[in-house]
């Protein structure tokens, strides 16, 4: 049979009446440039509330067609309603957005107030999207810098959010050519030297978050593990 697989799986991923599961699976099969990823498919997918059609869902589009749901995409990290996995899950597509936006753009502007969440997840996550932004504008440079101040005044054992967030601020200065906060400091953890030393840091002793595993696995602006390696259907071959 000579037919494309698009003839097979997209009919499936759009059939609203096939379990979730199936559709889950056909998604993670049609191309991140296919007609079919359009703005209105997404809102149908995004209204089953089922979240792993809605983690899908954000994944396709992520692979080549965000600019189209850009409006979309700019509600969910400030939508208290939705599962907070998914909130965070967005933040890591506006990455893209960011790295092409103009300085001022409503994707940068919004990463920038995140920064300040008090749920340093969110926090972290926006720092990361941020990697992706190679000519910062000056209200970015001043948010990293206002939050990199607090992070600093830290007292007491900092907690591994806190390492995180410090160890994220001080990938930032340098991709920025910001000047280092000495404050910071003990607040980085050695770079691991060794396996075991790796996976604890990885983990931070917790033996691990998959679902941060995933956000850093298929991440725009993080090592491009998605380039080579795959995961549930995802990625290189």
């Amino acid at each position: 049979d000579l037919l494309p697989p698009a003839q097979y799986v997209v009919p499936l991923a759009t059939d609203s009446q096939r379990p979730a599961s199936v559709r889950v699976q056909a998604l993670r099969l049609v191309s991140p440039s296919d007609p079919a990823l359009t703005p209105a498919f997404f809102d149908s997918l995004w209204a089953t509330a089922d979240k792993g059609l809605r983690i899908e869902a954000l994944r396709s589009w992520q692979g080549g067609k965000t600019g189209e749901i850009a409006e979309r995409l700019l509600q969910l990290p400030q939508d208290s309603q939705i599962d907070r996995s998914l909130r965070l899950e967005s933040i890591l597509i506006l990455s893209d957005l960011a790295a092409r936006e103009a300085a001022g753009g409503p994707t940068r502007t919004l990463l920038a107030r995140l920064l300040s969440s008090d749920d340093r997840e969110i926090s972290i996550e926006a720092l990361r999207a941020l990697r992706g932004v190679s000519q910062p504008d000056e209200s970015l440079k001043e948010a990293v810098t206002k939050l990199t101040e607090q992070v600093a005044r830290t007292t007491g054992e900092p907690s591994d959010l806190v390492r995180e967030q410090a160890a994220q601020l001080a990938l930032l200065a340098d991709l920025w050519k910001l000047s280092p906060a000495e404050a910071l400091r003990p607040l980085l953890e050695p770079r691991p030297t060794n396996k075991e030393e790796w996976v604890y840091a990885l983990g931070r002793g917790r033996g691990g978050d998959p679902e941060a595993g995933r956000r850093a696995f298929f991440h725009p602006s993080g090592a491009g593990c998605l380039k080579c390696h795959t995961m549930r259907g995802r990625g290189g071959r």
